[in-house]
């Protein structure tokens, strides 16, 4: 009997295992088709061929677990966002309060747009539209910024907060730069400043005949120079003393015009005398001329 049923299952036609696979297929089609009906009914929403579509497709991307071929574009609309990237150096450089920062910008400006205009009209040659070389440019702003950061920093401290770290600083700032004032008559007076941050000390006499003020540096280097203006004639006399050397330098300055200036002066050791004949007197006629640029 066993083997009869094995010969007429061997006998049976060799398509009926293709008529069962369609039949499975078709079987889980109906049950997807289900499902889709159910997941749109669930919505609240009415079920159309269309709706069962759509439902259909969502329930086969979800067993694809998201994948998508590699040329898939999603529909969705991209709009681009400018990132603004600021360096460090665009929070360190701000405004101060003094203004210094905002000099230093317009006239570096004020050379680009000299030089761009001399460049496009070929007007270099003319010598009219000349800017500082590159070595001026790094003087002028070794200089300024250092003024810059100065200038922030004395701000950045008068307006902080009472008990912050920089007002503490302040504090610690006005102790290391005691001004005494010791009157010695009625007209002469000696104003004594200590900056021992920055290493030296300055005295100052005020008299109503010669402005006369010293200069003492921690490393022991002495100065000490006098001036007088007479208005009247447009001179200036001065005496220049390095004690360390030993010598001082006396000159006369004459306004010739607004941008030339004369100068008679004469460089010689504490114990000679001005304008001597000696030959270790270093006499000299200067003519100096000045510009704004």
């Amino acid at each position: 009997m066993k083997s009869e049923n094995c010969r007429k299952f061997s006998q049976m036609p060799s398509s009926l295992p293709l008529v069962w696979m369609l039949l499975a297929s078709i079987l889980f089609s109906l049950a997807q088709v289900s499902l889709a009906q159910d997941y749109v009914t669930q919505r609240g929403d009415f079920v159309t061929e269309q709706d069962s579509l759509n439902a259909l497709l969502e329930i086969e991307k979800s067993n694809t677990l998201g994948r998508a071929p590699a040329n898939f574009i999603p529909d969705t609309e991209i709009e681009p966002v400018p990132i603004e990237n600021r360096i460090w150096l665009q929070n360190l450089l701000v405004e101060d309060n003094s203004g210094v920062l905002a000099s230093i910008r317009a006239n570096i400006a004020s050379w680009e747009q000299t030089e761009e205009y001399a460049q496009n009209w070929n007007l270099k040659s003319t010598g009219l539209y000349n800017t500082p070389d590159v070595a001026a440019k790094k003087a002028f702003l070794n200089k300024w910024l250092l003024k810059y950061f100065d200038k922030r920093l004395a701000g950045e401290i008068k307006n902080s907060e009472e008990g912050s770290t920089l007002h503490t600083v302040g504090q610690v700032h006005q102790t290391l730069r005691p001004n005494t004032e010791v009157g010695i008559s009625q007209k002469v007076k000696i104003k004594f400043k200590a900056r021992l941050l920055q290493g030296r000390a300055i005295a100052r006499v005020e008299n109503p005949w010669v402005d006369t003020h010293a200069t003492i540096k921690a490393t022991g280097e002495v100065n000490v120079q006098m001036r007088k203006e007479l208005k009247d004639i447009g001179v200036t006399a001065g005496i220049d003393y390095n004690a360390n050397e030993g010598r001082y330098l006396a000159h006369v300055d004459k306004k010739l015009t607004e941008k030339i200036t004369a100068r008679i002066s004469s460089n010689q050791e504490a114990d000679k005398v001005m304008f001597d004949t000696d030959e270790s007197v270093d006499k000299r006629l200067e003519f100096f001329f000045h510009t704004p640029f």
